[in-house]
């Protein structure tokens, strides 16, 4: 069965927390869309082989992301998961996106799976309520921010269906735990083998 992931960024996304998500996942077989939200076009310059101009967002250290398309377009279509990564000004502008936090309590609600690594769960999760009765970790400057530190120095926090990360140093732990959770333990491992990763 396909499973489809939604991955937002916006300007100031963290480059190997993005890749990372994006190509774990697509490496397990998820059909990845990375949408943003913050995105600028250049149609004069930069054209892709459809002939339209791509979607560039702007990584935290200069680097450009060429997303699959805007947020505003795929928001309302269905994820098994929906998962964001990290930046401070990333998560910060993923914050201020009113429909980006509908959707999230939506997944929530529901019970779909949801994540976020380093400045995401701090900035957009805890700040919207999205960690009510949820254990949750995040990068280690913004522990302060969470509902509770009892789990902060955890890599990866699985709850229910939250799942959460601290920063680039866990990103393919926190991209194979999302491959476990959408597919299986045993598509997680034969990930992990190819990125010759050792999954415990």
């Amino acid at each position: 069965m396909e499973r489809h992931v939604l991955v937002p960024c916006a300007d100031g996304t963290e480059e190997i927390e993005t890749v990372s998500i994006c190509n774990v996942l697509t490496r397990g077989s998820a059909k990845v869309t990375l949408a943003s939200i913050s995105a600028f076009e250049d149609g004069q310059k930069i054209i892709d082989w459809k002939g339209q101009p791509p979607i560039i967002v702007k990584g935290a250290r200069g680097l450009d992301f060429v997303c699959h398309s805007r947020f505003i377009d795929v928001y309302d279509k269905p994820f098994d998961l929906i998962v964001l990564p990290g930046g401070m000004e990333n998560a910060k502008r993923l914050s201020e996106c009113e429909r980006l936090i509908k959707l999230l309590r939506s997944q929530k609600e529901s019970g779909k799976l949801y994540g976020a690594i380093c400045a995401s769960p701090a900035i957009v999760f805890a700040k919207h309520n999205l960690l009510i009765n949820n254990k949750a970790t995040c990068h280690p400057s913004l522990q302060s921010h969470l509902p509770t530190t009892d789990y902060a120095n955890e890599e990866v926090v699985i709850s229910d269906n939250c799942i959460t990360s601290q920063g680039p140093g866990t990103a393919i732990k926190f991209g194979l735990t999302l491959v476990e959770k959408l597919f299986d333990r045993k598509k997680a491992l034969e990930v992990a083998k190819a990125l010759v990763y050792k999954l415990v």
